[in-house]
């Protein structure tokens, strides 16, 4: 039975991770940076909000003109004991309007 008791903490972990990643940019600003916190029922997450690397550097001062600004978004639910903890993460691509 010990595998169906995996089997659920790794789905309520997917569910979470899901659920945190729909909120952001909505009811959650989307700021730059990490952020964690405590989901209960032993769950933690870790929100990660970072730009996205540019594979062509442009010149400096110019930053090609696009309006808008991709973000690199990873939501990890972790949980289990210290030591030997589980890990769920989810990573997206989202575009922001570029601050000017």
């Amino acid at each position: 039975l010990r595998g169906v008791g995996d089997a659920d903490r790794y789905s309520r972990a997917v569910m979470l991770a899901e659920s945190r990643m729909a909120e952001l940019g909505i009811s959650v600003p989307l700021q730059i940076g990490e952020t964690l916190g405590e989901a209960g029922e032993g769950y933690l997450w870790r929100v990660s909000v970072r730009p996205l690397p540019s594979y062509a550097p442009l010149p400096a001062g110019i930053d090609g003109g696009l309006p808008l600004l991709p973000l690199e978004v990873t939501v990890a639910i972790a949980w289990g004991p210290e030591g030997q903890p589980q890990e769920v993460v989810l990573t997206a691509l989202r575009l922001v309007q570029r601050r000017r």
